[in-house]
């Protein structure tokens, strides 16, 4: 394989379901089409719903090269010193009505908060997302008004009933949330509240902004309706071949699946062979 020259991409990839396989590992492959990408010109970030305290073990032997996208857009990071670069919190006034409103109508559904530093879990220990117990997420149980004042980068609605996750959505737009709010689903049983127009893709276009990375190309990976944003906004939006249906219509191209190491095809296969 002749070496490629990528000192003009900039390359943001989603976690769950595109760098991360089903096995909720990162494959050798990835990792090795990581290095070659950035040892080559290449800037490799990535663009989650995550928060910064839970990626070590999906990046452990992977260096990010540029800014982050984390909480689906609701902050830009640098995961390389530690710090935030931009910030874009939820609308407290807004939201807190919104979330007393799933707390009282919606006792089964899981109503997660996200500030700066902790995942805060609002509906009590009687119901859980099973994420936290699987990945053993840092949480407290805390009530919203406690936390006034900290900023929001997202709400969150979780539940593993879809058609009861479905009517708390509903909830959550009626009057006028939609305009509001910027809504999404990030997963099978996830719902994500963020402020209107915050997204991965606004995320991917602060980043864009900045002196550093103008003249670069941003390419976009990712496999859900959340990664559809960024996949818009960038220069090439590539889909997973295991993606939803609102990706696969954002996109200009479409990857190897999440179980067959999708970043290395997009690096050694997508990337080099791009106009």
């Amino acid at each position: 394989m002749k070496d490629n020259d990528y000192s003009s991409w900039f390359l943001l990839s989603d976690l769950d379901g595109t760098l991360i396989n089903s096995q909720g590992e990162t494959s050798a492959e990835n990792k090795e089409a990581i290095s070659y990408f950035q040892a080559h010109g290449g800037l490799f970030a990535i663009s989650t719903g995550r928060s910064q305290h839970c990626l070590s073990h999906y990046l452990d032997g992977i260096e990010t090269s540029g800014p982050s996208v984390l909480y689906n857009g609701g902050a830009v990071y640098d995961l390389q010193n530690r710090k935030y670069l931009v910030k874009n919190p939820l609308d407290q006034q807004a939201a807190l009505p919104v979330i007393e409103m799933v707390l009282r109508d919606y006792p089964n559904v899981v109503m997660e908060l996200y500030t700066s530093e902790m995942l805060h879990v609002l509906s009590g220990d009687r119901i859980a997302d099973p994420a936290i117990d699987r990945e053993h997420f840092d949480i407290r149980y805390s009530r919203a008004e406690d936390l006034l004042n900290e900023e929001w980068p997202k709400a969150m609605l979780c539940c593993e009933d879809a058609d009861l996750l479905d009517e708390a959505a509903r909830g959550v737009a009626a009057d006028g949330g939609n305009k509001r709010f910027e809504l999404f689903y990030s997963g099978a049983i996830y719902f994500e509240i963020l402020n209107h127009g915050i997204s991965k893709g606004s995320a991917l276009s602060q980043i864009a902004a900045m002196p550093a990375y103008q003249g670069r190309r941003f390419a976009a990976v990712g496999d859900h309706d959340n990664d559809a944003y960024m996949l818009r906004a960038a220069d090439l939006g590539i889909a997973v071949a295991n993606a939803s249906q609102r990706c696969f219509k954002a996109a200009g191209a479409v990857s190897a699946d999440n179980d067959h190491h999708a970043l290395a095809d997009v690096i050694y296969n997508i990337l080099p062979n791009a106009r």
